[in-house]
């Protein structure tokens, strides 16, 4: 293998030709091959690396739409599956009840999810309470979007423009009414 051509040739292709069905099934044993010499740690390890990329991603995609949105709760139930963690027992583990992790966590939940619950999830799954609250932040954005036009009448320029309309009737002289 010559390292200097094989590093920058594009996956599939191989001297401008598709990789033949033998070059795809020899790749496919050799992942295989290593995959099994991974330990159940280092896999799930990669399985929740792989979570915070697409945590990453979905954060990344500006065109997000509602019907699209990804919940904390949807993330967290990936990572309870990489580690095979029921809700129950790692409610447990942060310090409170499934129920009430529910109602934080869930769009018809009752109460916002916090910085208090994003440190502990950010450091449980070792991703940082960083990447959790960014995912709060944009799905409130994406919410909030929907009712944009409802903010538009907050403009700095609106308040100006009234300041100088006003100061330029105060300069104006007094009619009188004799």
């Amino acid at each position: 293998m010559n390292r200097e051509t094989d590093i920058n040739t594009p996956i599939g292709i191989e001297n401008d030709k598709p990789w033949d069905e033998n070059k795809l099934a020899g790749i496919k044993n050799f992942i295989t091959g290593e995959n099994a010499k991974r330990t159940d740690v280092q896999r799930m390890e990669t399985k929740l690396l792989a979570i915070r990329l697409k945590m990453q991603d979905y954060l990344e995609n500006e065109r997000v739409m509602l019907k699209e949105m990804h919940t904390i709760d949807n993330f967290l139930n990936l990572h309870l599956k990489a580690l095979n963690l029921s809700y129950k027992k790692f409610a447990k583990a942060i310090g409170t009840t499934d129920s009430n992790l529910k109602k934080y966590v869930t769009i018809s939940g009752n109460r916002k999810f916090n910085v208090k619950l994003a440190m502990k999830f950010g450091h449980f799954f070792n991703n940082g309470p960083h990447l959790w609250m960014r995912v709060q932040v944009k799905n409130e954005m994406i919410v909030y979007a929907k009712k944009e036009s409802e903010f538009k009448k907050y403009d700095y320029r609106k308040l100006l423009k009234e300041e100088s309309k006003q100061k330029v009737r105060k300069s104006l002289p007094a009619k009188s009414f004799a």
